[in-house]
């Protein structure tokens, strides 16, 4: 993890609760401030015109919201899934229940019913060096974090990922143990398709899913602090297989002023985006727009698997099982497929921006400018019980002042093309890493001592490999264990994972080397 220096920040807890009794959070560490609900949604606000503020101390969103969407068929081809949408959404908060009447417990609603989780890895680093000084207290973020699930309420063990020294899948953080995070601060999220009837006609899927929204704090890179990533992982906790299924989010782009945006899909990049209608984004209903030589914004999906960018048109009617499904699949909401300016099915919305020809808003076919809403869907899968997603995406922002209405969209695809090439640098993980390994592929290995200074001996196991990575993944030392002894005395003092494979069997023990 690359290391900056966190600064401290307020946060606010938004006024209103929506979707099913959940709570929205406001928070920044960089030069973005974004809302996150408890419920599905993201990047939105009921009590603001907005929930993606950048800069943060403006008065102007670029995002008005976007919301988790995640269809698949059953094997009789029935719909099941959950959507969220601002007011009504299929999510509630905490983990998902095999029994319903468990979530109506008031030690899971005194948990789960109002919580986001918010740290810092400043806070998290401090809390590595000075856990063991004679009177420190445990913060109450870091004593709070979900690394553990009520087993006897119905919840998985392992829920939030967190350091897990003793290697026995406890979240201990007297003992030391914290949260593991990206970035330099994160708010962490955990929602379940579980409860209740859902609002959207879909049935329920058994689905769990866990978000991190993270931020860097570097003022060296403005295109990093004006980011925000995002990883969304997907559980599949109930018993059915889900065929053809897709996840996605339903983006309303409301670019300041929400009455004159275009938007447009760079499939290449990965990418979807809003840009503004005309040259100046003027203030609306008594709030302030963007002004003049205005700035672009979008959606980049990191991991390659984005396959559609579907244009809703008549969102008062995107409202069925089978509508979110097709949108999903990259179909119009109606079935039909997406035809571009040459007549030819495909599945994302405007995929031109050249300036003289192509298929675009704004000069393939002069569209009037306008409110804008896309539903975006990830590559299809096979998802079975037990079977675990993993996507990440980021929220990106370039603003180029010369009098040219593409000008600030080709500055955005340059962004895309750092944040994607930070990204791939960084060896970033999915958080199931740091959950726990199936039985039947454990070794059973002990090390000592730890904390290490110059060697770490292994019992348990005569031979195998051996590699040493950092706490994201990056490779320090490798080798086979022709003996029990490693030697460690080159790493710099921190924490670190060893990782041991013997026989098609592994195990990874965390240690500090001091």
């Amino acid at each position: 993890m690359k290391a900056i220096i966190t600064s401290f920040l307020i946060i606010g807890l938004g006024g209103s609760a929506f979707g099913q009794g959940s709570l929205t959070l406001t928070t920044s560490n960089s030069n973005t401030k974004f809302s996150v609900s408890n419920n599905g949604m993201f990047f939105s606000n009921p009590s603001t015109t907005g929930g993606y503020f950048v800069p943060k101390d403006s008065l102007v969103s670029a995002i008005y919201s976007m919301a988790f969407m995640a269809v698949g068929e059953d094997a009789n081809g029935n719909l099941k899934g959950a959507v969220s949408q601002f007011m009504n959404s299929d999510f509630t908060p905490g983990p998902y229940l095999l029994n319903q009447a468990n979530y109506s417990s008031q030690s899971y609603i005194d948990k789960y019913q109002f919580s986001l989780w918010d740290v810092t890895q400043y806070e998290i680093d401090h809390h590595a060096a000075h856990w063991m000084d004679a009177g420190y207290i445990v913060p109450g973020f870091i004593s709070n974090w979900p690394g553990n699930g009520n087993t006897g309420n119905g919840e998985s063990l392992l829920l939030a990922p967190f350091r897990d020294l003793d290697g026995d899948q406890i979240y201990e953080p007297q003992f030391g143990e914290h949260p593991v995070i990206r970035g330099d601060r994160a708010v962490y999220t955990i929602v379940n398709d579980g409860k209740g009837v859902h609002p959207s006609g879909l049935d329920q899927a058994g689905l769990e899913v866990h978000m991190m929204f993270y931020q860097y704090n570097d003022s060296s890179d403005n295109a990093l602090t004006n980011t925000v990533f995002f990883q969304t992982t997907v559980f599949n906790r109930g018993t059915q297989t889900l065929n053809h299924f897709h996840v996605g989010h339903l983006a309303d782009f409301d670019l300041g002023n929400p009455h004159d945006d275009y938007i447009g899909s760079e499939p290449g990049r990965n990418l979807i985006y809003v840009y503004n209608g005309d040259l100046n984004d003027e203030p609306f209903s008594g709030n302030p727009g963007y002004g003049v030589m205005p700035p672009a914004a979008g959606i980049l999906n990191l991991d390659g698997s984005l396959n559609s960018n579907i244009l809703i048109t008549d969102a008062a009617n995107f409202n069925t099982a089978s509508k979110y499904n097709n949108a999903l699949s990259g179909l119009l909401p109606n079935g039909n497929p997406l035809l571009d300016g040459n007549n030819q099915p495909t599945t994302f919305i405007y995929y031109d921006i050249d300036p003289t020809i192509g298929w675009n808003e704004y000069s393939g076919i002069a569209n009037p400018s306008g409110d804008r809403r896309t539903v975006t869907g990830h590559d299809e899968v096979v998802f079975g019980p037990g079977k675990i997603l993993c996507y990440n995406n980021a929220a990106i922002f370039a603003r180029k002042h010369e009098a040219n209405l593409t000008a600030s969209v080709d500055s955005l695809f340059h962004v895309a093309n750092h944040i994607q090439n930070f990204y791939n640098n960084q060896d970033f993980y999915c958080e199931t890493e740091f959950l726990s390994l199936p039985e039947e592929q454990k070794l059973s290995v002990s090390i000592y001592p730890n904390p290490a200074k110059d060697f770490i001996q292994v019992e348990g196991l005569t031979s195998g490999t051996y590699r040493i990575i950092t706490l994201e993944g990056k490779e320090l030392l490798a080798g086979n264990l022709e003996n029990p002894i490693i030697q460690v005395d080159s790493l710099k003092n921190g924490f670190y994972i060893l990782e041991i494979t013997a026989g098609g069997k592994y195990d990874r023990k965390s240690f500090v080397k001091e």
